[in-house]
């Protein structure tokens, strides 16, 4: 059910479009997305815009959707997240705990300045872990919905004003 984590997308510099694949980069730094391993330009690949890079994290959302690196998700279909990978503080929210830095894939909350790990439950992306939940109704409660991504809904991780 995991997609493959060596898939990566970007938009193509001439059309916008997304390309999924092996990514590649040239001598001189421009980047490529390339379908096949003996594509060449022209042939299956296409010079890509490096900021528009995206790995494939290897997991689903709750529609059956592979999520990307910068995909904007939400969690109980309210509180969004952005997809990251880098260094995070697991116990972001534990005010009398060490600070334990990890490298790997977390989420990022939108307008606040706060990091939660990222779980897998049979191969879809979660906000907690499995245990959390005792049913599975409740499991499927942590999964989450991927609604966009930070390249083509910007609007999406503006910060809605409180009522």
């Amino acid at each position: 059910m995991q997609h493959d984590r060596q898939t990566y997308r970007g938009k193509d510099t001439l059309s916008g479009k997304w390309w999924y694949g092996d990514l590649d980069r040239s001598r001189h730094g421009s980047c490529f997305v390339i379908r096949t391993k003996s594509a060449m330009v022209g042939e299956g690949a296409r010079l890509i815009d490096p900021t528009t890079v995206c790995q494939c994290i290897g997991l689903l959302d709750k529609n059956g959707t592979a999520i990307f690196e910068s995909d904007i998700v939400l969690y109980c279909g309210k509180a969004p997240y952005i997809v990251r990978y880098g260094i995070y503080n697991k116990h972001h929210e534990l005010t009398n705990c060490a600070p334990t830095f990890v490298l790997g894939w977390y989420l990022e909350a939108i307008g606040e300045d706060y990091t939660c790990e990222l779980y897998a439950i049979d191969g879809y992306a979660a906000r907690f872990p499995a245990h959390c939940a005792e049913t599975e109704i409740g499991k499927q409660r942590l999964i989450l919905e991927k609604i966009g991504n930070i390249h083509d809904n910007p609007e999406l991780m503006e910060v809605k004003g409180g009522a």
